[in-house]
């Protein structure tokens, strides 16, 4: 079996562990969450802390601006997972539709671990991180459940507990997470 189909088959029985380069947004104030529900494609509203989502950051025209991974760490927090190099730009943008809004957005000043969790034990991986002292919630892309997690500071802890405590769990190479993003329908944005 090569490593792309261990990989395949993690998804398919536990988790695969992708971790992809992302820099920190953070939002904060009672505002924030309903507020950044008004400039995102995926529905925050219904959302609690604890809970994870994936959307877009889109133009009226509904160019693509971001590709956002969000954790909703308490009823005044939020956290955006993007590309480092869109971070200081996606702050400015977000920054200008704050009017009246009791709210602050961000980046992170301090050093975040993020890790996507994919496969059927995504739940399993997301409680093992949890008591590893991350924030995360689940969500699903391409129909397979995927735990969002991300805490600050060193990754050391998240990803053991991880891949220690689910299995099968293994981290993702780029041909394996390629294979398994594929076969599932899961575009990459810049790449589909």
């Amino acid at each position: 079996m090569t490593d792309e189909e261990a990989e395949l088959d993690c998804v398919q029985d536990g988790v695969l562990l992708v971790r992809p380069d992302l820099a920190t947004i953070v939002v904060r104030g009672p505002d924030g969450r309903a507020w950044l529900n008004g400039l995102v494609t995926c529905d925050l509203a219904k959302k609690r802390p604890g809970d994870a989502a994936y959307g877009l950051k889109v133009q009226k025209t509904g160019k693509v601006e971001a590709e956002l991974w969000i954790v909703l760490v308490a009823d005044d927090e939020v956290w955006l997972g993007v590309r480092p190099e869109r971070a200081a730009d996606l702050v400015a943008q977000l920054d200008r539709h704050l009017v009246m809004e009791d709210a602050t957005v961000e980046v992170a000043a301090e050093p975040f671990t993020w890790a996507l969790a994919l496969g059927v034990r995504a739940a399993d991986a997301m409680e093992l991180a949890r008591a590893a002292g991350a924030s995360g919630g689940l969500t699903s892309r391409g129909g397979l459940p995927v735990a969002v997690l991300a805490s600050r500071g060193a990754e050391g802890a998240l990803l053991a507990a991880v891949l220690v405590g689910v299995d099968p769990a293994r981290a993702a190479t780029e041909r394996g997470f390629a294979r398994v993003r594929v076969e599932h329908g899961i575009g990459a944005w810049g790449v589909d």
